[in-house]
């Protein structure tokens, strides 16, 4: 029941009841997305074990409680029933003069074992004194657990940044075919008065061909363009795991001015930002560590010469009686307490206890090297994408500029051809040139947020 209103609460996300156009907000993919993905419910169960191996490694500290029952019966018991006779008895005795013996007589000692037999024992073992090990094992899978939680989280993150960018990528690509469309067209009217000049000899058969060749090349890059639109759309259904998407109903929700206010922060800020301890990258890097220098506690914990200490309480009763259920179960005195102090050592294991130890020190120095390098990516990484934003942003300026004089200029042409001081050719191959402009800031606008989407990814902050 509670599976069926979760999957009614994301459908109504993804598809708003609204008399207007379905929209797919990127967070109603991402919320798809942890509901389907392997890799995310993978990660999630592997959290659920490392929380499962923490209790168990603390509840070590306690000790354990065993015990065990068994009930025999035995159809020929090993011990029979003892007897002796009255003769052997009095031959061990002095008689006095006179006394005359009897007949010769059987007496029973022991009728023997009974044909069942009831063991029980319950042991408490208590370590009392491991070298650190017991709380190097505590620390080791506590700092393993939080490596899960980070790789969940950075993995999450990953996946929700690709599926911003893909997204973005998806609605960028869209105007791009529409605009690819819009040239097409005017190719079609361009070739269609190329022809009617080629068949009144204006133009040459060669040059009417160079027409037809650029439009097939533009009908080329149309389709190509409308291939890599509908790639998108099967990454995008493959990785949230919600079919029949459509470019039309999926909304890109980021905005150039928060892109501007963003990387407007100083870099050192941002850098600052990505190595905090709580950036999934590094904070799981560095549990990492932690769980190497537990691993190498308990390998030291573990070499010669080192004995562990514990306690061991052991209760006991056997014998031919079910206690508390047949009589004379307490009569029979068949019980056992005892208490030991047990020790336990390595002495010699061909030298695998000090090899142990050396290869997790040398862990500690891989993971330390990896946390240093992660920090130093990281701010690499920030300042690439910042650069890359700043860039591309100055680029978008100039061709916008570029795009306002152009569309000027189509009216003027357009008022030209009006009166007849200019082709039609002329005015259609101009506005050839604004689409082709207009594709450019489609292609720079996608590529400053894939670097806006990789900046926030980096730098931990929610798009």
């Amino acid at each position: 029941m509670k599976k069926l209103v979760l999957y009614i609460i994301l459908f109504t996300t993804l598809f708003p009841l609204t008399a207007s156009s379905f929209i797919v907000t990127k967070e109603a993919l991402e919320s798809a997305l942890v509901m389907n993905n392997s890799e995310i419910i993978t990660l999630q169960q592997q959290l659920i074990k490392g929380e499962l191996e923490e209790k168990k490694a603390k509840m070590s500290r306690y000790g354990t409680l065993e015990a065990s029952v068994g009930y025999s019966y035995m159809a020929n018991p090993p011990i029979g029933p003892i007897t002796t006779s009255t003769d052997t008895i009095f031959s061990q005795l002095t008689l006095p003069a006179g006394f005359t013996l009897g007949e010769n007589q059987y007496i029973t000692l022991y009728d023997g074992m009974e044909n069942t037999l009831f063991n029980s024992e319950l042991t408490y073992t208590l370590p009392l004194f491991t070298w650190g090990k017991i709380n190097a094992s505590v620390e080791m899978y506590s700092s393993l657990k939080k490596v899960y939680e980070q790789q969940l989280i950075e993995k999450r993150g990953a996946m929700n940044s690709e599926i911003a960018s893909l997204i973005s990528s998806l609605h960028h690509m869209q105007n791009i075919v529409n605009y690819l469309k819009e040239e097409k067209k005017i190719a079609d009217k361009i070739l269609t008065i190329a022809y009617d000049s080629f068949n009144v000899g204006m133009i040459t058969s060669l040059d009417y061909k160079e027409n037809q060749i650029e439009f097939f090349a533009l009908d080329e890059t149309l389709i190509n363009t409308t291939y890599q639109r509908d790639e998108l759309i099967q990454k995008l259904e493959k990785l949230s795991g919600v079919t029949d998407l459509d470019e039309a109903i999926i909304h890109d929700d980021i905005k150039m001015g928060e892109i501007t206010s963003f990387v407007k922060r100083p870099l050192e800020e941002l850098i600052e930002m990505g190595n905090r301890a709580f950036m999934p990258i590094i904070s799981g890097l560095e549990n990492a560590e932690s769980a190497s220098l537990a691993v190498y506690d308990i390998a030291k914990g573990n070499l010669y010469g080192k004995p562990d200490f514990a306690l061991e309480l052991s209760l006991g009763y056997g014998g031919s009686r079910v206690p508390f259920i047949e009589k004379d179960w307490f009569g029979q005195d068949d019980y056992t307490f005892n208490i030991s102090v047990g020790m336990k050592s390595t002495l010699f294991d061909g030298g695998k206890a000090i090899t142990e130890a050396k290869k997790a020190q040398s862990d500690i120095i891989t993971q330390r090297a990896k946390t240093s390098e992660a920090k130093r990516n990281i701010a690499i990484e920030i300042e690439k994408y910042r650069n890359e934003i700043v860039t591309h942003q100055q680029l978008l300026s100039i061709l916008s500029q570029k795009i306002s004089i152009l569309e000027e200029k189509t009216l003027l042409i357009e008022k030209e051809v009006e009166q007849g001081l200019s082709g039609e050719i002329k005015l259609l191959t101009h506005q050839l040139d604004l689409r082709n402009e207009l594709i450019k800031k489609e292609q720079i606008l996608l590529k400053i947020k894939i670097a806006y989407i990789s900046l926030l990814h980096i730098t931990t902050v929610e798009l």
